[in-house]
């Protein structure tokens, strides 16, 4: 960048006495760096939302949304989403748990989608859910499932 500016400094007819001459490669190098910082806000507002994926999801981020990534995008979530896990692992915590802090152990949900078969991770009992259903669990098992959308917390 520096050296490009530099390269039009020596141009032919080019006189540095004069304003106009010598201002164009600082303005050609100030709006490079410009359009640097803009790129990198760009980036980084793009990593937060997919970090943000990440926890609102609490798991993988489903193919649909992977396929709106770049290939570089793909691989960073994949990266995060892997250290997320290695973390929680190494500590043995699920940071991605509650999406909210609980206010009760049991609550109500309807089941939106067939879900089928799954142990619950907070108690180990196996839960057979169904679409329509309407039922009393505990929330550490399905909250993964509320912030997917396949169930939906009903109040009372």
């Amino acid at each position: 960048m520096w050296t490009d500016s530099r390269a039009l400094q020596q141009l032919e007819g080019v006189d540095l006495t004069k304003p106009e001459d010598s201002v164009a490669p600082l303005t050609r190098a100030l709006t490079m760096v410009r359009n640097r910082d803009m790129l990198l806000c760009y980036l980084r507002t793009r990593m937060d939302r997919i970090e943000g994926a990440r926890w609102d999801m609490a798991g993988p981020l489903p193919a649909d949304a992977l396929e709106v990534l770049s290939a570089h995008e793909r691989e960073y979530a994949r990266k995060y989403g892997e250290l997320l896990t290695e973390y929680q692992d190494e500590m043995n915590i699920d940071l991605t748990r509650y999406s909210q802090p609980p206010s009760e152990l049991y609550i109500k949900v309807r089941v939106n989608e067939e879900v089928g078969e799954i142990v619950g991770p907070e108690t180990g009992a196996t839960l057979d859910l169904r679409a329509g259903d309407i039922v009393y669990l505990r929330r550490g098992d399905v909250e993964p499932l509320i912030r997917q959308g396949k169930l939906t917390h009903i109040d009372g």
